[in-house]
């Protein structure tokens, strides 16, 4: 956004800068275009934004929508700031540790389960 005082107010205002329509699935197929989901968009966004001005610290704010674990390791990535809604309930987990070479199995998806926002302090 961008804050601008307006004559006719005291506040401030915040205009959009920049904003993607998102579609749902059913458009997207009727239209013929892929399908990009909100937190996809959003990931689109904010790496344009970062590339922008890429020195400058940024905030991310959403609601619980874009509380997705793909979103946040985007925003670590580009060194941006996420606050989103998250769950007392949700289920946290470390990183997946390095498997030694040559290992059999499947590998695993997820690291050892952190305790509940809850449980923790």
């Amino acid at each position: 956004m961008l804050l601008v005082s307006v004559p006719w107010c005291q506040r401030r205002w915040a205009l959009p800068v920049l904003s993607v329509p998102t579609l749902t699935p059913a458009t997207s197929a009727k239209l013929g275009k892929r399908h990009r989901t909100t937190i996809q968009a959003a990931q689109t966004l904010i790496w344009l934004v970062r590339r922008w001005v890429p020195q400058r610290e940024i905030v991310l704010v959403g609601d619980g929508g874009f509380a997705a674990a793909s979103l946040g390791h985007t925003c670590r990535r580009l060194r941006i700031h996420l606050v989103s809604r998250l769950l007392l309930t949700a289920q946290l987990y470390d990183a997946v540790p390095p498997q030694p070479k040559g290992k059999p199995g499947v590998k695993p998806k997820k690291g050892p389960r952190q305790p509940k926002l809850t449980e923790a302090g």
